[in-house]
């Protein structure tokens, strides 16, 4: 386990110190409902048995934690990040972290970090990153409304 929690918590949250001492407010903000999000995901994910994640004799729940804690909150906070400094459409940006994420997965089911079962494909991660991508994004925009009086920009200032 101390393996999966250094390669998927914290290395991650190494990567992660560029953000803090850019725009610190971002990841304190996007994070946790990354987490949140990856959590639910994960959960339902492992319940009905689509997935298990090493190490394999341990509850699911808590074999997982290092990607919900460490791995995905950070990708997705480096995504938002890209998104609010890049000129680069918004769309093309998710589309690009999902296809990372999913290519980073792939590498970890074929590591046997993660086994497939219940006919779930990479195709299906695929999707399964797509949306909690697009719903982070939207809670992003939602926070960065103009007409929003506690906007997040607002608290950037």
């Amino acid at each position: 386990m101390f393996t999966f929690v250094l390669l998927y918590m914290a290395l991650p949250w190494l990567a992660a110190l560029f953000l803090v001492y850019k725009d610190y407010r971002l990841l304190l903000v996007i994070s946790p409902i990354t987490s949140v999000i990856a959590f639910i995901i994960n959960g339902w994910g492992t319940h009905f048995h689509f997935w298990r994640v090493a190490p394999y004799s341990m509850d699911q729940y808590i074999s997982a934690m290092p990607y919900n804690l460490g791995i995905y909150p950070v990708i997705c906070s480096y995504m938002i990040y890209f998104i609010s400094v890049s000129k680069i459409d918004d769309l093309l940006l998710i589309f690009v972290f999902t296809l990372g994420t999913t290519g980073l997965e792939y590498l970890s089911l074929y590591r046997n970090h993660i086994v497939y079962d219940h006919g779930w494909t990479i195709y299906w991660t695929f999707i399964s990153y797509l949306i909690p991508y697009f719903l982070v994004y939207g809670y992003y925009r939602l926070l960065t409304r103009k007409d929003d009086i506690n906007s997040f920009r607002k608290l950037r200032h």
